[in-house]
């Protein structure tokens, strides 16, 4: 275990690059430790080597969000490392573009399972974790945030595996608000509207400036509005903040 134990601890999935990137390092810059996983293998060889040299703040594991027995050996890492979890962001999403006249079930499926599915399982977890810490009077308690979408709460064109279970996510983060609540536990989501990531720079460029038009604001969201935005709901500044769904998105959507 890492010798400072009162420094908090982050789980972010997802988190080779993009949203889930730029939140681990945001809440490195607050002071956390954290540990970043994804699937994506030849960018964690990358963030491997960052372990190498700051092991006391940083791990990388290459793991699905969709594999119980990967998670909870993750999970039993950090615990090992450094004793405690005290932030989950479930960012790991998955998006197949497409309706139900052609989408097919494997489509379906595979959104379901790293969206929704992946951030049951990793809240599962880390809730004992979390909880053991919250009734042992650990400060702060235990903090989730999901990340979800304004194309779960508006109308959703362009994907509907992926508009329902962003829906779906935000529903789930205020059953989850209401069980977990009692142990101390708060729990959350972000919505963000369109923001500029590689991968949206990369296969959406040719919408961007209407996309940017649509919202009050007139422009898109970066990596680091939306990581702000979670650093904040994890701060105990948010301490009587929870069930919120929270959107990040320029007021491209109001909810």
């Amino acid at each position: 275990m890492a010798a400072d134990a009162d420094r908090p601890v982050a789980i972010v999935t997802g988190a080779a690059r993009g949203l889930g990137l730029a939140t681990a390092e945001r809440l490195m810059e607050a002071g956390y430790a954290a540990c970043v996983l994804d699937v994506h293998e030849r960018l964690m060889a990358e963030h491997a080597e960052r372990e190498a040299r700051d092991s006391d703040r940083f791990m990388a594991v290459l793991a699905s969000v969709t594999d119980p027995d990967a998670i909870a050996g993750v999970v039993e890492r950090v615990v090992e490392r450094w004793g405690r979890v005290d932030v989950l962001v479930n960012n790991a999403g998955l998006n197949r573009r497409g309706g139900i006249l052609d989408h097919t079930l494997d489509d379906w499926n595979a959104v379901l399972a790293v969206n929704l599915t992946g951030s049951f399982i990793c809240s599962a977890a880390v809730a004992p974790v979390m909880r053991d810490g919250s009734e042992a009077g650990r400060q702060p308690s235990g903090v989730i945030v999901n990340i979800g979408s304004t194309a779960g709460g508006a109308q959703g064109e362009g994907s509907i595996a992926y508009a329902t279970t962003k829906g779906g996510l935000h529903v789930f983060t205020k059953v989850l608000a209401h069980e977990l609540g009692p142990h101390g536990i708060r729990v959350n989501a972000i919505a963000p509207g369109a923001t500029l990531t590689e991968w949206v720079r990369r296969n959406l460029s040719a919408t961007l400036d209407e996309s940017a038009a649509a919202t009050p604001l007139r422009r898109l969201g970066e990596p680091e509005d939306v990581a702000n935005a979670i650093a904040f709901l994890a701060s105990d500044e948010a301490r009587h903040i929870t069930g919120q769904v929270l959107s990040v998105s320029g007021g491209g959507w109001m909810p």
